[in-house]
């Protein structure tokens, strides 16, 4: 485990330049021109002294790991059942149980170990987990040791979890099976929503999606969307996805203390704050950087401070005054019978408010005429019937006991409601006044969202401009013919192309390095080092020929062949490569093992690295002579 998450690390050991030529080129310049050595004049020969170049591969343990920095699954930076901020791992299952970077497994998405651990929005995003699909970037094949690529995947059938076959052999349909989690109302898994902006776990249309449920990106699924104080619901196509950050904060440097809420980036404030870390759970004293003090994040959709929702008003209005209809055959309802009356023996309910709100779905005209003459009591009731079915606009609901209507307004701004009616014949009162309300205050959250993106065919994917703020640019995309718009097969296969090779530390480092040293050729002598299975992973430094036997082969085998597991042990591998460029063979390689063939000649050592050292003790750190320090 790391203490600190950091990659590609370069350390140059040591380096010695020719002091002769140095003090030539600072002697005053003459007419003639005078060819100065290259090399050393005690070494000089025919030949070019080629430098030594130690390459050292970190292929600890965390290289196995999907997500950068460490912190990223180490706290509880997600949201989940708390009101306010984040109380969940961002890597989690529905049980409960979270991913921490404890150990060589510690993988998300997807585990051969754990194939229900999901991760919430921030994980798929590249603005928090700098592993994750960054659609601003095309992902580069890597290559062969003579320059051939290896497969570049399109994304139409399954691809590998690892293309170098190392860490797993397993194998995805991205296009069916890319996990993602859906938040349900219940464990029957009928009512769920997934996040489109991060909304979830939590209320939508009034009810409670809390329930985690693990499943595959594909279909149509339901969707929240909308803010944090006005949650709503959608439903749309479903593929591989990432999530990006909408800044809703600009600051006045990077250092992100100095901020303000705002929708785009102006002279005095033109960096933009996607996430900042803070002191206490306010989240008001915040920063740039993460640290054991600043350890609350803040980006967009946290809740700062939690709403208070609506409570429903009640009150009582009494209906009176029914009259009778006395005219055969005595009709009684709501129907055309009551038409050809005269306006004396019915009642018609035209529009009844509270406030000024409409409380009724419909007006009407209702007669009272049975045979049997109905009591007052009776035709009053009737009609409180009537009315009371008609209740149902602009969230109000009712309920009737004999002439009396029980009210339920919305909220609380109803409390000591006003009642206004137009009725003929008949009058409705309040007789109990309206108590008990509660007005909803909205939540008060970060300014900004998150925005879902998935790969789907039929799409063009070109920068995504919300709100005015361009959160994707795709200019730099030379996969994409017309960039910045990219087609949904290129999109695809740069996804799957990420998914292949650089979905982990150790992907991403065996990819990057297989690029970056494609140039290096003859001029060089290279060797392999790597800080876990020192002896069995060795490649001596010589020159770095091409060829089917040659050196450049053999290192590229043991480049894409390594496997990360172990500690971090960088200080006692940087004094072994120490050692043996001292001639001290610690390997205790047979043969002997001394790089240096000159002196004076360049000998460097480049170490590659995910985090801070650990595991090394004192006595692990070897002098030249292979005392301890």
């Amino acid at each position: 485990m790391k203490h600190r998450s950091f990659l590609f690390r370069a350390l140059r050991l040591m380096s010695c330049a020719a002091p002769l030529a140095s003090l030539l080129l600072s002697l005053p310049a003459f007419a003639a021109s005078v060819a100065l050595t290259t090399v050393p004049l005690s070494t000089a020969t025919t030949t070019t002294v080629k430098p030594n170049m130690m390459f050292i591969l970190d292929n600890s343990g965390s290289m196995n790991w999907d997500y950068l920095p460490d912190l990223v699954v180490d706290g509880n930076y997600c949201k989940g059942s708390s009101a306010t901020g984040t109380s969940y791992r961002c890597c989690r299952n529905a049980s409960g149980n979270a991913l921490g970077s404890d150990n060589v497994s510690s993988t998300c998405l997807p585990s051969q170990d754990q194939t229900n651990l999901r991760g919430m929005p921030p994980f798929y995003s590249s603005d928090f987990n700098k592993n994750y699909y960054d659609p601003s970037i095309t992902y580069s094949v890597p290559v062969n040791y003579d320059g051939t690529l290896k497969t570049s995947y399109t994304g139409a059938s399954s691809v590998p979890l690892d293309g170098y076959g190392k860490q797993t052999t397993a194998t995805l349909n991205l296009k069916t099976g890319y996990p993602d989690v859906e938040w349900c109302t219940t464990t029957g898994y009928t009512d769920c929503l997934r996040n489109d902006n991060y909304l979830l776990p939590g209320i939508v249309n009034s009810k409670s999606y809390t329930v985690m449920h693990e499943t595959v990106s594909t279909g149509t699924p339901s969707f929240s969307t909308g803010t944090v104080a006005a949650p709503a619901s959608t439903s749309s196509a479903a593929g591989p996805f990432y999530y990006v950050m909408v800044p809703g904060e600009y600051c006045t440097d990077d250092t992100l203390t100095d901020c303000a809420a705002a929708t785009a980036s102006s002279t005095v404030r033109p960096i933009a704050a996607k996430l900042r870390w803070c002191k206490n759970s306010n989240l008001t004293d915040c920063k740039a950087t993460q640290n054991s003090s600043y350890n609350f994040p803040r980006y967009p959709t946290v809740i700062i401070t939690a709403g208070t929702p609506a409570g429903v008003s009640t009150g009582q209005i009494t209906v009176a005054n029914m009259p009778q209809n006395t005219t055969s055959p005595f009709y009684t309802g709501t129907g055309s019978g009551c038409t050809s009356l005269g306006a004396s023996l019915k009642v018609t309910v035209s529009s009844i408010k509270l406030n000024g709100v409409e409380i009724l779905s419909s007006g009407f005209t209702y007669c009272d005429g049975t045979s049997g003459k109905n009591s007052q009591a009776t035709r009053d009731s009737n009609l409180a019937r009537e009315i009371t079915a008609r209740i149902t606009a602009n969230g109000f609901s009712g309920s009737q006991s004999g002439a009396v209507i029980t009210v339920s307004a919305p909220d609380g701004t109803y409390n000591s409601g006003v009642l206004t009616s137009t009725i003929s014949n008949a009058t409705v009162t309040i007789t109990s006044p309206f108590v008990h309300g509660v007005v909803a205050v909205a939540p008060v959250s970060v300014p900004g969202a998150f925005k879902r993106i998935d790969i789907l065919s039929g799409q063009t994917y070109g920068n995504q401009v919300i709100g005015g703020q361009t959160v994707i640019n795709r200019a730099n995309r030379s996969d994409c013919a017309a960039r910045p718009n990219c087609t949904y097969d290129e999109e695809l296969a740069n996804f799957a192309n990420w998914f292949a090779w650089y979905r982990t530390r150790m992907q991403m480092m065996k990819t990057a390095v297989s690029l970056a040293y494609q140039g290096i050729d003859n001029r060089y002598r290279v060797g392999f080092f790597t800080i876990n299975s020192q002896t069995s992973n060795y490649l001596k430094i010589n020159t770095f020929e091409g060829g089917a036997t040659g050196q450049k082969k053999l290192w590229y085998d043991k480049l894409q062949t390594a496997v990360p597991n172990g500690g971090t042990p960088l200080r006692s591998s940087l004094a072994t490569v120490g050692r043996i460029f001292a001639g001290k063979n610690p390997l205790n390689v047979s043969g002997g093992d001394d790089p240096m063939q000159y002196s004076c000649q360049q000998n460097f050592a480049i170490l590659t690295t995910d985090g801070y050292w650990n595991t090394d003790t004192s006595t692990d750190v070897k002098t030249i002579t292979g005392g301890t320090l």
